[in-house]
């Protein structure tokens, strides 16, 4: 379980185990200990850049949504996404490659880190994100 270095290594068995552990001693974590149990989901694809040190860019595949169809929001400390296509036109599809099902996605974001811009481009979603860094942690140049 513990390595020579410092480390720890859990199986999915040790995992679910030491969680319950901590658990039992951690009153008012029950949002950050859902996440653990929260499935994973993998629709739709996205990608997070880091573009500088207070920087951030989350890029949302969005391939045959209209702006439209999307909602973008920050609530309770999580920037939500919600993709939900209604188009009213029902096709029969001889091959469906492309998924176009509604979706909401979910990511928590520290009290540091706010929204800057939301745009849609090309089928992508790109929101902006920035670091907001208080006065007293900035660097100031003395000479």
């Amino acid at each position: 379980m513990f390595g020579t270095d410092g480390s720890i290594t859990l199986s999915v068995g040790d995992t679910h185990d030491y969680l319950q552990k901590i658990r039992r001693n951690m009153i008012g974590f029950d949002e950050w200990q859902q996440q653990f149990d929260t499935p994973i989901q993998n629709y739709p694809p996205y990608n997070t850049i880091k573009v500088s040190n207070h920087e951030y860019r989350v890029e949302v595949a969005a391939a045959g949504f209209r702006k439209e169809n999307l909602k973008v929001y920050t609530q309770e400390g999580q920037l939500v996404i919600e993709g939900k296509k209604e188009d009213g036109i029902e096709h029969e599809y001889m091959h469906r490659g492309l998924a176009q099902r509604a979706f909401t996605r979910a990511w928590s974001l520290p009290e540091e880190l706010v929204v800057k811009d939301v745009r849609f481009e090309d089928g992508l979603l790109l929101i902006d994100i920035e670091k907001i860094i208080p006065d007293a942690q900035q660097r100031k140049d003395w000479l």
